[in-house]
């Protein structure tokens, strides 16, 4: 299928959702025939997919995706039949911004995603902290990802792999510096760790708790948390 046809695929998936849209919340109404039959002879075979959040997967994969999501573009993870693609808006300058999977289809013996990007409001009061907007998708299939597109058709690139250290300590935690970064005194050091999960990672955990912490360093230098433990 040619990347025209896509394109103008990706222009009447849209049109029907501002068309379904449309439709009354309450109005019951019965529309998978007619979607069925446009994704079929419009958009390629649909293929279901669902979406996983980082601490359901592997942490060899939560690891990388952690490492990934500073770019913008998708990545895929392949075993025994079994596909997980993480799609990656890039760096933000706030909170406000987000991104899902639209759809995934069967293009002619290619996979191929449309995906949806938001982007906080002209008036829309957000945090002012640097995000990182991402989606994991899983789906059984043996076919290559060849084309992530957004609703503007804009192409994501592929990324590639990152290799991965992750190191261990023992430590008393100090507490929150600020919305993405924590303080753990190991020894006579206090080591500095980043995360954008705080929210759950700090359940149950106080300062002056004893802990063990697991991060890896990015190519900036700084320490990425993955997990934090009470002793």
């Amino acid at each position: 299928m040619s990347k025209k046809r896509f394109t103008m695929g990706i222009m009447m998936m849209l049109l029907l959702m501002l068309v379904m849209t449309g439709c009354g919340s309450n109005e019951s109404t019965d529309t998978t025939a007619p979607q069925t039959e446009i994704a079929t002879d419009e958009f390629g075979a649909a293929i279901d997919f669902d979406t996983v959040y980082i601490d359901e997967l592997p942490t060899e994969i939560a690891l990388e995706v952690n490492a990934l999501i500073v770019d913008r573009g998708y990545h895929v993870w392949q075993s025994e039949g079994e596909q997980i693609v993480m799609i990656s808006s890039g760096e933000k300058p706030t909170g406000g911004y987000g991104i899902e999977v639209v759809s995934l289809a069967d293009y002619d013996g290619e996979y191929k995603i449309l995906v949806g990007e938001g982007k906080p409001g002209k008036d829309a009061v957000v945090p002012q902290v640097i995000t990182y907007p991402y989606v994991i998708i899983k789906f059984v299939g043996d076919l290559e990802v060849t084309e992530v597109v957004n609703e503007m058709t804009e192409e994501f690139a592929l990324l590639e792999s990152k290799p991965i250290e992750l190191f261990s300590a023992d430590g008393i935690y100090q507490g929150q510096i600020d919305n993405n970064s924590i303080e753990v005194k190991v020894g006579d050091q206090y080591l500095v760790l980043r995360s954008f999960d705080f929210e759950t990672l700090l359940v149950g955990i106080e300062t002056g708790d004893e802990v063990v912490v697991e991060y890896t360093t990015n190519s900036d230098g700084q320490n990425e948390l993955v997990t934090l433990k009470k002793k």
